[in-house]
């Protein structure tokens, strides 16, 4: 990316999980960027991505999945339909719903992320063993919620 202050990957998720952190600063970032570079451009794609995983952290699921949905748009418009940074905001989307018992979108959203991994990066590549470790934590979780006593 052109800025030098670009973070990606386990930087940009410490920054974004650390309990100081603050939304309004991201929230700032997109909205410079948007205005500098455009609504359909990658950087403000991460900017999305990064408030995502802000609201997370923070338990504010619906607008965690709101920004998640909006990096994951303009990913796809930008690159298409297979490409490894679609497959990581889409897996972030699928934690996203796996917190909030959205079981099936997230099972089919995890599945989506390892396949599109799989073509990228190759089937024994490790991003490939996270995607499949998310299923079969949605799958535990699946079945813990159907033996839990109905109120």
């Amino acid at each position: 990316m052109s800025s030098p202050y670009y973070l990606s990957g386990p930087a940009t998720h410490r920054l974004c999980t650390h309990p100081r952190t603050r939304p309004d600063l991201y929230l700032r970032a997109a909205r410079i960027n948007e205005k500098n570079l455009g609504s359909q451009h990658p950087e403000l794609a991460e900017n999305f991505n990064a408030l995502g995983l802000v609201f997370k952290i923070r338990g504010k699921m619906a607008e965690a999945e709101e920004y998640v949905r909006k990096a994951i748009a303009i990913i796809r418009a930008v690159y298409g339909d297979e490409h490894q940074k679609l497959a990581l905001f889409i897996n972030n989307l699928a934690d996203v719903l796996s917190i909030t018992a959205k079981y099936d979108e997230a099972k089919r959203l995890y599945a989506q992320a390892m396949a599109i991994n799989t073509k990228c990066l190759g089937a024994d590549h490790p991003e490939v063993s996270e995607n499949l470790n998310s299923l079969g934590m949605i799958a535990k979780k699946v079945r813990w919620a159907c033996l839990q006593p109905r109120q």
